[in-house]
């Protein structure tokens, strides 16, 4: 196994298309293809221990390897408060499936907690060791957050049964927004989607933000957000919890 300081690129961090990160040198682009979100201050959510979980597949590989990395995830994101808007930094929280992200062609899970952007700079503020899963592996990843003591508001993250990537982190502020993603970076943007997963389909199924103490789902909606031109991929929500990636070229 590789040590966790060779991974590649970051994940959580991808800006949408029209402002997007584009490397002349080499035509490659980093960021989002799709996202689906929603603004907890949106909801009846008051901010008591609840569970964020999702299901999917570890789909097939891309059939082209050129150096490119694929993240799908589940987040929890949210900045923090300082009185300067400008001054406010972006956390998030995410259990992730990613491919390619240490050299190795292979699909691997790995919690991270990431703050910043690609402007003002990151700092990855944690990370664990990467677990190697395989193609039709069913994966069922959760982010818990489990209240405020001493002012500061405590998390974990990660996924059923793969104890090495479970991840705990403190903030002293909240993280409000919920979403799942499809993300890439150093993707040639000729062809963008012969890059992607050898499937026409990549579900995340079995969505719930559930208060722990009383089992009580809170309803929310979906917004989805598009980033990279993908063909004709399209983003689906069929309902709160149903999210479907349809790849199309």
């Amino acid at each position: 196994m590789r040590p966790a300081s060779q991974v590649k690129f970051i994940p959580g961090i991808g800006r949408e298309y029209d402002s997007g990160l584009v490397n002349d040198s080499d035509s490659t682009l980093d960021g989002y293809v799709c996202r689906a979100v929603c603004d907890l201050n949106s909801t009846r959510y008051k901010w008591e221990p609840a569970t964020f979980t999702t299901s999917f597949e570890v789909p097939p590989p891309p059939n082209s390897a050129r150096g490119q990395a694929v993240f799908l995830f589940p987040g929890m994101q949210g900045l923090s408060n300082e009185k300067d808007e400008k001054s406010r930094v972006k956390t998030i929280l995410q259990p992730v499936l990613e491919w390619n992200n240490d050299e190795l062609c292979e699909w691997r899970v790995r919690s991270w907690v990431v703050k910043g952007t690609r402007e003002a700079g990151l700092n990855i503020s944690a990370r664990t060791i990467a677990h190697t899963v395989k193609p039709g592996d069913h994966l069922t990843a959760y982010i818990t957050y489990w209240g405020a003591n001493d002012a500061r508001h405590r998390y974990s993250c990660g996924f059923d049964n793969i104890d090495s990537v479970n991840l705990d982190v403190s903030t002293d502020f909240t993280l409000n927004e919920v979403g799942v993603a499809l993300e890439v970076a150093h993707i040639f943007k000729n062809n963008i989607i012969s890059q992607l997963p050898t499937t026409k389909e990549i579900g995340f199924y079995d969505t719930h933000f559930s208060l722990d103490q009383t089992n009580t789902n809170i309803d929310f909606n979906w917004k989805i957000v598009y980033g990279l031109p993908a063909g004709r991929t399209t983003m689906v929500a069929d309902s709160q919890e149903s999210v479907v990636i349809k790849l199309e070229s």
